[in-house]
């Protein structure tokens, strides 16, 4: 039966060793954090790579899946190892000035952050809405996120703002001095 006895991480793969894995016939599958491989190798008996092409996904101690798949059957190797792979966001540009409309882009840098935002287990919560994950705005190691509209008793009472269908308008500034 195959057996997992440990891990190593990089930014873009994990190589788990164990022993008595499948090679002749089978195909390997891997999951992590609720984010499926984009490839995964079988190097040896004792050694699978798993690659991920937006970065390991991030999660505190979660339980991997390794799987081998033929065209007749399928094994799971058996796993009591965790892997931990914190957050520890390196870069967030914190000079965004948004409007109560919301719609303006924040970008988190960290190693696996776009792999986490592509699955739907990890999200953004600003004031109690979820903002929304851009891949077209992203790269492998910067999630962007378009930020929700802001409804304060404020926003709705100065601009009838209470859902994205009610923004109308021209932006508009003022000024204390008359023009």
């Amino acid at each position: 039966m195959p057996t997992v006895s440990s891990y190593a991480t990089t930014e873009d793969t994990i190589t788990i060793t164990g022993i008595n894995f499948f090679t002749s016939s089978y195909t390997a599958k891997f999951s992590y954090a609720g984010v499926t491989a984009d490839s995964v190798t079988i190097d040896s008996a004792t050694q699978v790579t798993a690659t991920f092409t937006n970065g390991v996904p991030l999660s505190y101690a979660t339980l991997p899946v390794l799987w081998f798949e033929s065209s007749t059957d399928a094994h799971w190797a058996i796993n009591t190892v965790t892997l931990v792979n914190d957050p520890t966001v390196s870069e967030l540009n914190d000079n965004v000035e948004c409007s109560f409309a919301g719609g303006c882009l924040i970008s988190i840098s960290q190693l696996g952050i776009t792999s986490a935002f592509s699955s739907s287990n990890t999200s953004l919560t600003v004031c109690g809405s979820k903002a929304t994950f851009s891949s077209a705005d992203s790269t492998s190691h910067t999630a962007s996120l378009i930020l929700p509209p802001l409804i304060t008793s404020k926003s709705v009472e100065l601009f009838g703002l209470s859902n994205v269908q009610n923004i109308q308008g021209v932006a508009f500034s003022s000024s204390n001095s008359p023009a």
